[in-house]
């Protein structure tokens, strides 16, 4: 049995893979296309399609998970965007209080 591993790359890492294949085969596109594919070997056709769809992966997660924004989409729907409301742990001190732990 043959157990292959993928890793996940990132889009520039994705981008500079499918560079050096444009290269080999002298693809001249900067939008790496399915199509490109059939003008190469089978492994090297292998990693192309791969690649490309990485490429997309990454964007979409770009697109889906802005910079600025360190929640994933599912979770904002889920919680709608909204904060808890600030609640300090430590009780007040208030008389009221203080009677109650008084008893």
């Amino acid at each position: 049995m043959i157990t292959v591993q993928r890793r996940i790359l990132s889009e520039q890492e994705a981008v500079a893979k499918l560079a050096v294949l444009a290269d080999r085969y002298r693809i001249q596109t900067d939008c790496y296309e399915k199509s490109a594919a059939d003008q190469m070997s089978d492994f090297d056709a292998q990693k192309w399609l791969s690649l490309c769809e990485q490429v997309k992966a990454a964007k979409r997660r770009r697109y889906e998970n802005p910079a600025d924004c360190g929640v994933p989409s599912g979770l904002r729907s889920i919680y709608g965007g909204m904060k808890a409301p600030f609640r300090s742990e430590e009780p007040e001190n208030t008389s009221d209080t203080l009677i109650k732990l008084a008893a």
